[in-house]
């Protein structure tokens, strides 16, 4: 994690299994794990007020077969 200014960066790993319906696709018990960078950015009270997800939605998608 980082931040300057008003801009927070947040470098995280996610693991899981695939249990329950994601995105319409009905579970599929696939592993999961990657890698994510989310840009939080706060007002001036403290409060996120946008989120934006750099890349890392391609490795959720991928093993569930949403995506090539």
């Amino acid at each position: 994690m980082i931040a300057e200014g008003n801009i927070v960066a947040v470098l995280w790993h996610l693991t899981g299994t695939h249990n329950g319906t994601f995105l319409g696709v009905k579970p599929t018990h696939q592993k999961i794990s990657t890698t994510v960078m989310n840009f939080y950015y706060f007002n001036e009270n403290g409060r996120i007020i946008n989120d934006i997800a750099a890349d890392g939605m391609i490795g959720i998608l991928r093993p569930l077969g949403l995506c090539q």
